[in-house]
């Protein structure tokens, strides 16, 4: 299987005059309206996402149906959707002023992809909740950052449990900035097979990630080393091994 090599290509422009880049056979518009200059370099180097970008595609089936919590601006769910074999993709992502960034990079990529702008929560107990929009949008949270905060919007609720009787998705991706403490529990994840994680240890501590890893076991889900990096961390289930090969790690 090929390796992606995260490298950026030499800019183009819209007709807006906004630079585009392509990372890993993806256009990106870098839009300094939602990006930091930190985001923009990252995405000038063909660094963002990392290392997840350099994994998703492998762990994609046939039939695969894809969902996404923390979409950003739809750069792995557009290299999903490009591999074609997933039936369905979907991305959910909090901050409303991503959605239309994360809509142009499904468009300009020619991928079908489904964008709703919601917070997942385990549980609803009200129809919108306060969502703190950072200067870094990698950074913003349902948890009140220490600063660089752009502003603060209502932004409405939907139930785990609903998204996944709705969807009955078979590959979980989450990076939702610490709140994944809270997601993984009292939860029926009989659709699902494999869930790749981005853990944020400096909000969710060791007591967070031991109750994440204790829900998994729990579930007969177990740790799959080969495409797990650092923080960013692959469930699997007892019952859906990985293919023969195996994926070798690039980064």
């Amino acid at each position: 299987m090929q390796t992606l090599k995260n490298l950026a290509s030499p800019p183009e422009y819209t007709t807006d005059g906004l630079e585009i880049v392509e990372i890993n056979g993806v256009k990106l518009v870098i839009d300094p309206s939602v990006m930091s200059e930190s985001v923009q370099e990252r995405i000038r180097k063909g660094r963002l996402s990392l290392p997840e970008a350099n994994f998703i595609g492998k762990l994609i089936e046939p039939g695969e149906r894809f969902l996404e919590l923390g979409g950003g601006i739809g750069y792995t769910s557009t290299i999903v959707a490009k591999q074609n074999k997933a039936a369905s993709v979907t991305t959910f992502e909090a901050n409303p002023q991503l959605i239309p960034a994360m809509k142009r990079t499904h468009a300009m990529n020619n991928v079908v992809a489904e964008a709703v702008n919601a917070i997942v929560s385990s549980r609803k107990d009200r129809d919108t909740v306060p969502f703190y929009i950072h200067e870094d949008f990698r950074c913003s949270s349902l948890v009140k950052p220490g600063g660089g905060i752009k502003n603060v919007v209502e932004v409405p609720v939907m139930s785990f449990q609903e998204v996944l009787q709705s969807r009955s998705p078979t590959m979980l991706m989450v990076d939702i900035e610490g709140a994944e403490k809270d997601l993984f529990q009292n939860i029926d994840m009989s659709s699902v097979k494999k869930v790749y994680v981005e853990l944020h240890k400096n909000i969710i501590w060791g007591r967070g990630i031991k109750r994440i890893f204790d829900f998994f076991s729990d579930n007969q889900f177990y740790y799959d080393p080969p495409a797990s990096v650092g923080h960013v961390v692959l469930f699997r289930k007892l019952d859906n091994p990985p293919p023969v090969q195996m994926i070798r790690r690039t980064y």
